[in-house]
């Protein structure tokens, strides 16, 4: 049933899943923390009830979450214009002129590069990942207006191990991202 068929004395009942830009922008619709099979307390998908961060999804405390799927045709005379998008969706590969980052960060997507768990089937075991280029205080920046990363311009402005991505063409200051 959608939430808008929900008769007005149980709309505060319903219960419901929705993609994560409907969860965070609808003003009667509360997130619900979940306790997942082998953890000791429920976790919401963001670090805090007013934060848009989605920490625990990115780090593996929210088990509910999937990657996006993306099916790829190989048997096409354009292979490389699906290549491109494959890479740009998949964070490989800047879009030329488009901060892609910030669009998904303003959609409550979380991009790959921000993510610091992966899984390889769906709904299945969480295994660490470091990203090739991350961008978790970047995404973080994007999402709470705050980060706890130092700014950077350049890889040596960072401490050992850790990279000052720059994710568009036009950007001049980035964030010291952790291995």
């Amino acid at each position: 049933m959608a939430l808008n068929t929900v008769p007005a004395a149980n709309a505060e009942s319903a219960i419901g899943i929705l993609a994560a830009e409907d969860a965070e922008t609808q003003p009667l619709i509360h997130e619900l923390a979940y306790r997942h099979y082998g953890q000791n307390c429920a976790y919401l998908p963001n670090s805090t009830a007013s934060s848009h961060d989605k920490r625990n999804v990115r780090d593996g405390h929210y088990a509910i979450w999937g990657p996006m799927h993306l099916i790829q045709r190989t048997d096409i005379d354009n292979q490389s214009n699906i290549n491109q998008v494959v890479a740009y969706m998949t964070g490989s590969q800047a879009p030329p002129g488009i901060d892609l980052i910030q669009f998904e960060a303003s959609k409550y997507v979380v991009p790959q590069c921000a993510m610091r768990v992966k899984r390889s089937s769906e709904v299945g075991q969480m295994s660490p990942q470091t990203p090739p280029t991350p961008c978790g205080c970047y995404y973080d920046n994007l999402t709470n207006g705050t980060t706890s990363c130092k700014p950077c311009q350049h890889d040596t402005d960072c401490s050992t191990g850790y990279t000052c991505p720059l994710y568009t063409s036009n950007q001049t200051m980035g964030w010291c991202e952790p291995p």
